[in-house]
């Protein structure tokens, strides 16, 4: 018979066993990430000059104002991008080291999550290179006074990925308040509580993860992400709702028919 107190695969081991076994699954993700970075760095020119003359508007010279920025430039590239096809195994390693401390429910609960974060994710990238990003570039150029700015490459490719990343992590907000939610940490009134400092928050990093003057980015990263906010507390009420009619079963169990407390 299973434990109910102790996870079924849980066990004691030494303290450098864990640290062993940790050691090992982060030398796999560094190995994977050095193949896929091998992988791309030959063809980095290729995805520069794509990206780069899908973004900006009538085919904007790049520019590298040092001998080296080049070069900078595709090995950032290259880095960032291998992190963003590896980060799917990243999470896979992390939850094989955690696995054997948890219920089977858990692990359940988990392997429902955590695609779903990495759909959130990706969606937060498209969002910010096919909408955001484009947007910010030709409003800057379209009011540059008809002067044809000469954009860093090194620059300007930072500044792209910091863009999508922090979209990509800023759209993994239902994650953590599930996980609240799912602990008992915080309830769906205690959330909507908490609206206007939510979007309060959500303003502020708007405004300061994508600039732009007309405020309509800032407008649609704060309606997507409050979008999101509203979701996370239908599924707070679910997990609620839920969680009450468990607890109400298992009150009643063996009681007697008819009988009532």
């Amino acid at each position: 018979m299973v434990s109910e107190v102790h996870p079924p695969e849980d066990r004691e081991l030494p303290l450098r066993e864990h640290i062993r076994e940790l050691r090992v699954r982060i030398v796999r993700v560094l190995a994977l990430l050095a193949i896929f970075f091998a992988l791309l760095y030959p063809i980095s020119d290729d995805i520069i000059f794509k990206l780069w003359y899908e973004v900006f508007p009538g085919n904007l010279d790049i520019v590298a104002y040092s001998p080296a920025e080049w070069i900078v430039s595709r090995l950032i590239i290259s880095l960032l991008l291998s992190i963003l096809i590896v980060f799917p195994y990243m999470v896979y390693e992390t939850y094989m080291f955690l696995r054997p401390g948890l219920f089977y429910h858990e692990r359940d609960f988990l392997k429902t999550l955590i695609p779903l974060s990495y759909l959130l994710f990706l969606f937060g990238v498209a969002l910010g290179y096919f909408v955001i990003i484009p947007r910010v570039l030709n409003f800057v150029i379209a009011h540059s006074g008809g002067i044809t700015p000469e954009l860093s490459v090194q620059k300007t490719m930072m500044g792209i990925f910091r863009i999508i990343f922090a979209l990509g992590l800023t759209f993994q907000l239902p994650i953590p308040i599930v996980l609240a939610v799912r602990l008992g940490l915080v309830s769906s009134i205690w959330l909507k509580r908490r609206r206007l400092v939510v979007y309060g928050i959500l303003a502020f990093l708007a405004t300061t993860i994508s600039p732009d003057f007309t405020g309509m980015n800032q407008l649609i990263i704060i309606a997507v992400v409050g979008l999101l906010y509203e979701i996370s507390i239908r599924i707070a009420i679910l997990f609620e709702r839920r969680r009450d009619k468990n607890n109400i079963d298992e009150s009643t169990e063996g009681v007697p028919h008819g009988e009532t407390h």
